[in-house]
């Protein structure tokens, strides 16, 4: 087996959230050896991520030639993609928690980068209407 000095292994360091580092290893580490090589990276294009009870995507800058992310229905706890530049779609609808309360809740930083051509944010709006109080 040889790992290249760029690899970068799928443990707990790079990846600390058990779900978020589980889908990785499912989904692109493709000779399932616990590392990611040059080529699996350069192949990671897409990530469909939704519904994987993920908290936390530290990591997700190794995979850096993501283009389009679909995390929808995770409870993020925060969501850092400034070292991904190639992102044209990103996706992060409601957690479970806020569809049941029908609560929106999002604090949305954009850093213009030469490929982002559109964010979609997808929420509820209730009978009761929507609060905007806190922005």
């Amino acid at each position: 087996m040889t790992i290249s000095a760029a690899s970068v292994k799928i443990n707990s360091t790079n990846f600390p959230d058990k779900n978020f580092r589980k889908f990785v290893t499912n989904q692109y580490d493709d000779d399932d050896n616990g590392y990611l090589s040059d080529y699996e990276i350069k192949w990671a294009t897409y990530m469909y991520a939704y519904d994987q009870e993920i908290h936390s995507v530290e990591g997700i800058k190794y995979l850096k030639n993501l283009e389009t992310v679909d995390l929808g229905k995770n409870p993020l706890e925060e969501l850092n993609v400034r070292y991904n530049t190639k992102i044209t779609k990103l996706d992060v609808s409601q957690t479970p928690e806020q569809m049941d309360a029908h609560e929106l809740s999002a604090t949305l930083y954009v850093k213009p980068t030469p490929t982002l051509e559109y964010i979609e944010i997808n929420f509820v709006v209730t009978p009761q209407g929507v609060s905007f109080d806190s922005l």
